[in-house]
């Protein structure tokens, strides 16, 4: 078809049909949906065509995709990996467990200030996105880290540099975005742990654990500062697989690798 005013929704439906029939993944399908968006875009600016024939034809929906999460033994290896005495290791340690104590993005951790620490209740005020605070209770795993970085090398730069942020460089200015990245990425390297990890893996793996011991939904929506509960519910997913391989694990019947079923009409 050479003219692009010839050009229908029918025509772009049957061209993601033909692409989707070749195997393509729902994504590469709606890559190129978005091509063809773009370029009929294009032509109606350019005032080739009149209507863009692509608006209406609805993206494939895309599966989604699961967080990448570490087990509960493997977190524990990665909080301990920062193992030494030095200001730095204190104050890896630090970040390390309010990460995974609290569940924080990288950029709520970075942003921290010491007075968004409160001991007496256990809870860290975060100012998350769209600037919209929250308050995330801390425990004892966590709160022994923050006071032995707070009485000690935080304590330290705070009598040579006015300074208000909760984790510092060694320039004595708050810590970036990825300066904590390369603080996890060391600590798991640490560990021997072959797969990438990095600040939102910590997010990932609060949530899910806190999941599989029980804990409600709208609890774990309100800690990690979720506007809406539909998107706090991939981590049941993960405790649904997580469930399915304890039961293959350990019922007395189950034996070989666990694969889906598959539905005979």
């Amino acid at each position: 078809m050479s003219d692009p005013a010839a050009v229908g929704p029918q025509t772009v439906g049957g061209f993601l049909e033909t692409l989707t029939s070749e195997k393509l993944s729902p994504a590469t399908v709606a890559r190129a949906l978005s091509a063809v968006r773009s370029f009929h875009k294009y032509l109606l600016f350019s005032g080739v065509v009149s209507k863009n024939p692509a608006r209406s034809v609805r993206t494939p929906r895309l599966p989604r995709k699961l967080p990448g999460v570490v087990s509960v033994s493997q977190m524990q290896k990665i909080l301990a990996a920062p193992d030494s005495k030095s200001p730095q290791d204190i104050r890896d340690r630090a970040l390390l467990a309010l990460l995974y104590g609290c569940g924080l993005r990288v950029s709520e951790a970075a942003g921290l200030r010491v007075e968004d620490i409160n001991f007496d209740d256990r809870f860290v005020r975060v100012l998350g996105k769209g600037n919209k605070e929250r308050l995330i209770p801390f425990g004892r795993s966590t709160e022994r880290p923050l006071v032995a970085y707070l009485n000690g090398p935080r304590a330290k730069v705070e009598a040579t540099v006015a300074v208000d942020r909760l984790f510092l460089g060694r320039n004595g200015r708050g810590l970036s975005r990825m300066g904590i990245w390369l603080i996890v990425r060391s600590a798991a390297k640490k560990t021997g742990l072959e797969r990438r990890v990095h600040p939102h893996t910590f997010r990932h793996s609060f949530a899910t654990h806190l999941i599989q011991a029980g804990a409600d939904l709208r609890s774990v929506q309100s800690m990690l500062g979720h506007r809406s509960v539909s998107t706090t519910q991939i981590y049941t997913h993960l405790d649904r697989a997580h469930l399915a391989a304890v039961h293959h694990r350990f019922h007395p019947l189950e034996s070989g690798p666990l694969k889906p079923a598959k539905a005979t009409n």
